[in-house]
């Protein structure tokens, strides 16, 4: 019996000796909570460690190798050994972090952090209009990242309503800028490769644009490593950039009727000494929500 992350660079003749193989998924989110609290109970007695944080770093560490979360709990517990205290939520928040993202960046200016705030309460007031739970919301950065927002587990579709929301949620942040009068800046560069993306998916692929552009599926659009290679034709790659500039259109509009809302979230965040904010915290911050909508 052998185990490996790179099965496709194992030479044959030593593959064929065994007589079979399977790949073995990410746990899904059922399989990260049992495996968090079980690491967790090893040690009881040195963690206090609520059912919120635990549900936000289930979120968070989606897609992540069960290995992570094991390193993740084992420094935790290194930390609060070495500093003589009980493992509580906060500590287990910044070494999950750290472990993920890396050690936080102290180069930024006071003016680039509430920057930084806008633009990711821009993303969790567009998620939140739409429906949906965002579950943290940083400020930190922390390699390449300035800060983020973690999407809601459990809320994926299929449908075109949802793919258009989550590209409107994805802009928040570049309208948030605008809206507050940052103007334009290089910071939604990531969020504009992923809505580009995720537009080009709906065209090329899944057929949501059939009488604009056929149901023929085309190569689309390929995102590696933030670099974006198109490989659809000019009447495509036109939609392509009418939904964005559509969905871009109705964050900004989302925005301005809830400015409101996106004071009350920058204030709580920037207030805030762990420089981030949970599930519930975005919930009781944001408040209600305009919704009314401008007909004419």
């Amino acid at each position: 019996m052998a185990a490996t992350n790179r099965g496709n660079e194992i030479d044959f003749a030593l593959q064929r000796r065994f007589d079979m193989s399977f790949e073995m998924g990410y746990l899904d989110e059922k399989g990260r909570k049992w495996q968090l609290e079980k690491l967790i109970q090893k040690q009881s007695n040195l963690f206090q460690i609520s059912e919120e944080k635990i549900k936000s770093i289930v979120d968070r560490s989606a897609g992540l190798s069960p290995a992570i979360l094991e390193q993740v709990v084992g420094a935790a517990l290194r930390e609060g050994i070495r500093s003589g205290c009980t493992i509580q939520d906060d500590l287990l928040d910044e070494v999950f972090e750290k472990r993920t993202l890396g050690e936080e960046r102290a180069d930024r200016t006071a003016k680039e952090i509430k920057r930084t705030a806008y633009h990711e309460a821009g993303h969790v007031l567009v998620e939140l209009y739409n429906g949906k739970s965002p579950t943290y919301m940083s400020i930190v950065a922390r390699g390449d990242r300035a800060g983020y927002m973690q999407f809601g587990t459990g809320e994926q579709d299929s449908t075109k309503e949802y793919y258009l929301e989550r590209i409107c949620a994805t802009l928040g942040g570049r309208a948030a800028e605008m809206v507050f009068d940052y103007g334009l800046t290089y910071g939604p560069a990531g969020d504009l490769a992923c809505a580009t993306k995720i537009a080009a998916d709906m065209v090329c692929k899944f057929g949501m644009y059939e009488e604009e552009i056929g149901l023929a599926v085309m190569g689309g659009i390929e995102l590696k490593d933030g670099k974006i290679t198109v490989h659809c034709d000019k009447k495509a790659k036109a939609l392509i950039n009418r939904i964005l500039s559509e969905q871009l259109k109705e964050a900004v509009r989302i925005i301005e009727l809830n400015k409101d809302a996106m004071e009350r979230l920058v204030k709580a965040v920037m207030e805030s000494g762990k420089k981030y904010l949970t599930k519930e915290e975005i919930m009781e911050a944001a408040g209600e929500l305009n919704r009314r909508r401008v007909t004419g």
